[in-house]
Parts: structure tokens; C-alpha cells; sequence
């Protein structure tokens, strides 16, 4: 039945499923990407610091080509893994600023950079304006519904005396105690937008559960976020975006992006976003360094990176809608897109766009390995692996075996053991 519908249909219709049966990202080992693999990489590899990169490129510039500009031994391994697997559209690394290796399915792809739906990155780009809507001064990631919006406008709403006390960063932290309910049965079957198509319909898109309230609950979409921008900033989100964000990150919102819209023509909050690979890695360099989009300007405060990276009490692995992957932190969307930085000094960038049905997640575990953990900066004339840690090829190649097969807890202790 489903099947046949449409791609957003199914989209929407895999959050459903994993939603009814419980399937939660973080949640007794189970993901989308499976992090638990990723972070136990990570530990074994001992990867450890939290310091920003200290190079500032100007980011409304374009990203310049390393001299070894996939003419080395890391870029030779992600590209043959890669060509290997026909669900990848295309990845990107960036070192130091400079693009070290890049790959597109299609040879003419890299014209439009695989461009294309990001879906929940859409997420932290939305989290973004709110980082820069508090170094303007527009708003306290602590405030309260109410401390927006009073007076009697929460009459007219479900659940208004409880909503009305919900705060942006358990919105934005996934800490609200919100999940999706019959309106997104409703717009998932009759094929319409889905997340809230007016303030009042977002507010009460989802149901509320204020047992869960201060517990990580992710919930695929919702546009209460949008909103909020809107009515403090008299912008859509997108207009907003396209006044304080794109400009510095040299994007052209008519050009470089695509953001659906709701009815009434305001940007999706939590998907809907599209744009290509290179666009994608502006984020990551913004992130690595801490706001700045030049020498001279920040967009948002010196503390934001960290706190967005930090997580919560109810879920020290997402923040202000990044993942703490261990060996970087990342934005990810369904089908396996990711933006990644890597914030303990190796300042590297990692983007990629694919169609992960699920079946990828030992694909997508090498190319992080790959991705933070291989040398840039020997030539392929040298020959050899690209891995630069203590772990040999055999290893590695063990622990690839593994991740086929084990159980989150399982790769766990196996990664554990193999460091030792």
C-alpha cells in the first residue's frame, strides 16, 4: 500500500513505523545510522579535545582544491568505496580549509554537487537561526511559549496551560516531551505538508506527553520552530536566513537552495531543505570555526558551538539538533545525508549525500572511519593504506565484518576489545 505512494509518503511513513514500533535513534542500540558503532570506533581510536580550528576562511568564497586534491591515499580509499556502492551520490572532505577529497556518482554531478532533499539536516540549520537570533538579542533559549506569545491566544489552544510552558531548547533539544500523533496520520495519508500549516496548527501538531517532558524523544517533523522566527523576527525563516546566513556563506537562496514551504509560505522547520554537497560543508566550516565567516565576523556567540555539541542530561549525544558521533559531530538526515565536523583539532569537514534504505550502515561506519581517521597528505604514488591509526587494515577490516552482525551493545565491547 505504501509503496507505491510517493517518496515523502515513505518518508514519512518510515518515521511512523519506527516511531509505532519503538525503533528510537538512541535508544537500546538501534539507528538509522547506528551511532553506537561509530562512537565505540571512536573510543577505541582514543580520539579526544574539544579545540575549534583556528584557521578563518573567508566562507562566501568558494572552497579551493588541496594541492593533493584526490590524488591521495585517503581520497583513493573513499572513492573506491564509493564506486563500490551505487547509493552513494556523492562526499566530500575538507582539511585545513581546503577540499582534499570529493566524489560524485554521476561524472556531470558535480556541477549541481548532488543536490538534493537533506531532510532532517534541515534541523540544524534551523538551530542555527536560533544561535544567531540570540547574539542579536531577539531571544533566550530559555524562554517560555508564554514568554513569546501571552495573553489570551493560549485559550484557543490544546493543551495551552501546559504548552504555553515549554521552553525553545527542549523544542530545539528534542527534550519537550512532543510526539507525533493523529495530524500526522492525517497529512502522511492524504499526501499533504506535513509538520503544522499555520502558528496554531504547528503549536498543536504534535501531542504532548508531560510525563515525557525533559526525556529525548526525536520527532521527525514540526514547523512550530519556523513560527517562533517568524513572529520575532517578521521574517520567514527563509528570508531570515537569506538576510543574516546565506549572504556570509556565499549562497544565493534562488540558486543554491530549494526550502518547501507550508501553505502559507513559511520554511519547513525539521526537513525540507535542499541544496548541494558544497553548500552542505559551509555548515561544517561554520561550525569548525565557531561562527566565524571571515576574520572579522561572527554570527553567533563564542559559546554556541559548545553548547550545541553538548547534549542534555536526557541525552548527552544530541545537542541543538547534532549528533555527538564520537569521531565528529554531525547534522543527519534520513537516507544517510551528513554534515560533520570534526571539533578535537584535525579540523576536517565530512559531507555526504546517499540513498541508505538501511542496509548501508557498514558503508557509511568505513567512510567515517575514512573520513576522520585516514591520512590526506601522502600521494597515491606512495601506495599503502590510508589509515594512520594504531589499528592495522586487518582490523579494520574485522570491525566492518562485525558491525554486519552485532547488536549496538555487542560492537561495543567488540571495538573495546580490539583496542585493547
Amino acid at each position: 500500500f505504501f509503496s507505491g505512494i510517493s517518496e515523502q509518503f515513505n518518508f514519512i511513513h518510515l518515521y511512523y513505523l519506527l516511531y509505532q514500533k519503538s525503533l528510537r535513534f538512541v535508544q537500546d542500540g538501534i539507528q538509522i545510522l547506528d551511532a553506537q558503532c561509530i562512537i565505540a570506533v571512536g573510543t577505541a581510536f582514543n580520539l579526544a579535545g574539544t579545540a575549534l580550528a583556528s584557521l578563518q576562511l573567508d566562507l562566501s568564497e568558494n572552497f579551493e582544491n588541496a594541492p593533493l586534491y584526490n590524488n591521495n591515499r585517503g581520497a583513493a580509499d573513499m572513492i573506491a568505496l564509493a564506486q563500490a556502492n551505487q547509493e552513494i551520490y556523492g562526499f566530500m572532505v575538507i582539511e585545513e580549509g581546503e577540499v582534499v577529497a570529493e566524489y560524485y556518482k554521476d561524472s556531470n554531478d558535480g556541477n549541481n554537487g548532488a543536490f538534493g532533499p537533506i531532510w532532517s539536516c534541515t534541523k540544524t540549520w534551523t538551530s542555527l537561526l536560533y544561535g544567531i537570533m540570540e547574539f542579536d538579542g531577539t531571544i533566550d533559549l530559555s524562554e517560555r511559549l508564554v514568554d513569546i506569545k501571552n495573553g489570551r491566544f493560549w485559550n484557543q489552544v490544546r493543551d495551552g496551560d501546559d504548552r504555553k510552558q515549554l521552553r525553545i531548547e527542549q523544542i530545539i533539544s528534542m527534550t519537550a516531551g512532543l510526539q507525533l500523533g493523529f495530524e500526522f496520520i492525517i497529512d502522511t495519508l492524504f499526501g499533504r505538508p506535513s509538520g503544522g500549516k499555520s502558528p496554531i496548527n504547528a503549536l498543536e501538531y504534535h501531542d504532548l506527553n508531560v510525563n515525557n517532558i525533559d526525556t529525548f524523544a526525536y520527532v521527525a517533523v514540526g514547523n512550530l520552530l519556523s513560527y517562533i522566527i517568524q513572529l520575532l523576527t517578521n521574517k520567514t525563516p527563509q528570508k531570515f536566513a537569506d538576510d543574516r546566513v546565506f549572504p556570509y556563506l556565499g549562497m544565493n537562496a534562488a540558486t543554491d537552495i530549494i526550502w518547501e514551504e507550508t501553505p502559507d509560505g513559511v520554511g519547513l522547520s525539521w526537513h525540507g531543505l535542499n541544496m548541494n554537497i558544497r553548500t552542505m560543508a559551509k555548515l561544517g566550516q561554520l561550525f569548525l570555526q565557531n561562527g566565524f565567516v571571515n576574520d572579522e565576523t561572527q554570527i553567533f556567540k563564542d559559546d554556541w558551538v559548545e553548547r550545541s555539541i553538548a547534549g542534555t542530561a536526557a541525552n548527552p549525544e544530541y545537542g541543538y539538533s547534532w549528533w555527538d558521533m564520537a569521531v565528529a559531530h554531525c547534522a543527519i538526515g534520513l537516507g544517510g545525508q551528513y554534515i560533520c565536523f570534526d571539533p578535537s583539532g584535525s579540523n576536517r569537514v565530512f559531507v555526504m549525500r546517499q540513498n541508505d534504505t538501511g542496509e548501508n550502515t557498514r558503508t557509511t561506519t568505513a567512510f567515517f572511519i575514512f573520513a576522520f581517521l585516514s591520512s590526506f597528505s601522502e600521494p597515491i604514488s606512495q601506495g599503502g593504506s590510508s589509515i594512520v591509526t594504531n589499528a592495522d587494515v586487518s582490523s579494520f577490516n574485522s570491525i566492518l565484518e562485525k558491525i554486519d552482525y552485532a547488536s549496538g551493545q555487542e560492537k561495543k565491547q567488540f571495538f573495546e576489545n580490539s583496542h585493547e
